[in-house]
């Protein structure tokens, strides 16, 4: 997992609460995260609080969802 900052584009946007990964009192509580992946960016908002390893999950899920997807569009192209 590699988490870039402020990429030029986005490909895919996770849609989740900020306070998932930590409290958020104020929006200036949340920021900005992007994973860089072997499919694209993924952004999500996140809480000031979220861990390295919370980020390792989300990359997972994400990869996993994607991988099904992509194995998917595959399938229908047969």
């Amino acid at each position: 997992m590699i988490e870039v900052k402020k990429p030029d584009k986005v490909d895919f946007h996770l849609r989740c609460f900020p306070s998932d990964f930590g409290s958020v009192n104020s929006p200036d509580d949340a920021i900005d995260v992007y994973l860089k992946t072997d499919f694209g960016i993924i952004h999500f908002r996140a809480s000031k609080e979220i861990t390295d390893k919370q980020k390792e999950e989300v990359y997972t899920k994400m990869i996993s969802k994607l991988e099904s997807a992509s194995k998917y569009l595959d399938f229908l192209k047969k």
